[in-house]
């Protein structure tokens, strides 16, 4: 495995672990408020490392003085839209456990 997808899957799995916590944290607690969570908690780290992310190519290309170019930003953000997308069907599936 190379080194992105080795990252990549490392990111699916803390994913995982943070959506399940809150998930399951809030299910219990609050099970009113479970269907809301199930679309929220899945978005906090895609964003957080999405901002990271374009934060750094943009300052190394603005240190190596080359022109911008957004489709690598383009393909890293679709990568993180279904890194999102997988979050929220963990997290529908652990509400429909929790509810039982």
């Amino acid at each position: 495995m190379d080194g992105p997808s080795a990252f990549f899957l490392l990111i699916l799995a803390l994913q995982a672990a943070f959506t399940a916590a809150v998930v399951v944290l809030v299910a219990r607690r609050y099970p009113a408020r479970a269907g809301a969570y199930r679309f929220v908690a899945p978005a906090a780290v895609p964003i957080v490392l999405m901002l990271f992310v374009a934060h750094a190519y943009v300052q190394a290309f603005a240190q190596a003085g080359m022109p911008l170019s957004y489709g690598p930003l383009a393909r890293i953000a679709l990568a993180y839209l279904v890194l999102w997308l997988v979050g929220m069907v963990w997290a529908t599936l652990l509400v429909r456990l929790v509810r039982r």
